[in-house]
């Protein structure tokens, strides 16, 4: 099972790697994106903060490139929709291998891209801790394979038809109601209901402590939401993957 699981994800990565614009577009596009906010916002927006701007716009820029990604895994799958369950219903292959193949895959792609981000963020910022790296980053693979899993859900439910306009309309509902560019102490409550129903709050409001100490939601609670949203997300894909192999 681990070797199919690494062939999986193997293949991931060479797909990754064999576009170079798809290697541009996912590494450094959004790095020189990331750096024209991170140090040039705070000169165009003269705006005080209790903490510095650029500083509290990281943990959701940094959901966004994971949501970005995560979603690309079902996309991929939408692109080649009917060839990949033909291919999947006839491989004598655990289902389960084959959705920790996928997302082990991606993982690798985002691990990158996070560890070169979060190396500027440090130096930038003077966090010198190590520790406190891994922890961020521990942070941020749990919030990766949770909606990664959400996505390959998304389309096995939604199928061709449907996936890709749900893809994207899910995504701009991510981020506007994850609390990445403002404080959830200030809105109002028929919007907290939809705030606090998004798994992406919890990752955002995590790395907003971590980062910087702001305890929006508890940071037990929402360790708790993402972990049980990242297993009942896997769950469930194995799940759909078995019964779309199963349907006529």
């Amino acid at each position: 099972m681990l070797k199919i699981i690494l062939a999986i994800a193997q293949r991931q990565w060479q797909v990754f790697t064999a576009s170079n614009s798809l290697f541009f577009n996912m590494i450094f596009f959004p790095l020189i994106i990331f750096l024209i906010i991170l140090f040039g916002i705070e000169k165009v927006l003269a705006v005080s903060f209790e903490t510095r701007f650029s500083l509290f716009l990281i943990p959701g820029l940094l959901c966004i490139f994971i949501i970005g990604r995560s979603s690309r895994v079902g996309l991929s799958i939408l692109k080649d929709y009917k060839g990949t369950i033909k291919l999947l219903r006839t491989a004598p292959i655990s289902r389960g291998a084959i959705i920790i193949g996928l997302i082990l895959g991606e993982l690798l792609i985002q691990v990158i891209t996070l560890l070169l981000f979060l190396f500027l963020i440090f130096i930038y910022y003077k966090m010198g801790s190590v520790l406190k790296l891994i922890i961020i980053l521990l942070y941020l693979l749990i919030i990766s394979v949770g909606f990664l899993a959400f996505y390959i859900v998304l389309i096995f439910m939604a199928g061709p038809k449907y996936g890709l306009t749900l893809n994207a309309f899910l995504n701009i509902g991510f981020y506007i109601t994850s609390g990445a560019f403002y404080s959830l102490g200030k809105i109002t409550l028929p919007f907290k209901f939809i705030v606090y129903a998004n798994p992406l709050t919890y990752g955002v409001s995590a790395l907003k402590y971590l980062f910087f100490g702001a305890q929006e939601i508890n940071i037990l609670l929402s360790s708790a939401i993402l972990i049980s949203f990242s297993l009942i997300a896997l769950l469930i894909s194995v799940a759909l993957l078995n019964k779309k192999l199963l349907d006529p």
